[in-house]
């Protein structure tokens, strides 16, 4: 639709030699309905497989798993789907469907790795948290 929103906005920060790894995961919120399905992933420094890109299982948005898979599923995602980096030269973007299997390693450079990600959805979508959300797009935006 028209109407669109921002569940949320943040800056990754991947420190020189250092960075938190980001276990393999979907971006799923049973508190949302509908659930968000687009993140536009913007990378403020290139992101390379030393410096700990994004890595995607292609095709396993197809199925909601959870938010936190199990070793054991982790295992069985591994063994049907290939893991796939994705490098991003600075100032360039990726669109990411939120249910892809997702997640990155630490920066094994001496160069930082940082990234902005906002994460769209439906303005539309009832929470069923006590969180408000502002349109950003659409009528009635920023008010």
């Amino acid at each position: 639709g028209s109407q669109i929103t921002c569940y949320r906005a943040m800056l990754m920060n991947k420190p020189a030699k250092k960075g938190t790894p980001l276990p393999w995961h979907q971006d799923v919120y049973d508190f949302l309905d509908p659930q968000p399905q687009v993140t536009v992933w913007l990378a403020l420094d290139d992101a390379t497989v030393a410096r700990g890109c994004v890595q995607v299982l292609p095709g396993s948005h197809a199925q909601v798993i959870c938010q936190n898979p199990s070793a054991e599923q982790i295992k069985e995602l591994l063994s049907t789907f290939d893991p796939t980096p994705l490098e991003c030269p600075a100032g360039e973007a990726l669109l990411l469907h939120n249910w892809i299997v997702h997640g990155s390693d630490i920066n094994r450079t001496d160069v930082p790795r940082r990234a902005f990600s906002v994460c769209y959805m439906n303005a539309a979508t009832r929470c069923s948290k006590d969180i408000g959300f502002s349109r950003i797009f659409g009528a009635e935006a920023l008010r």
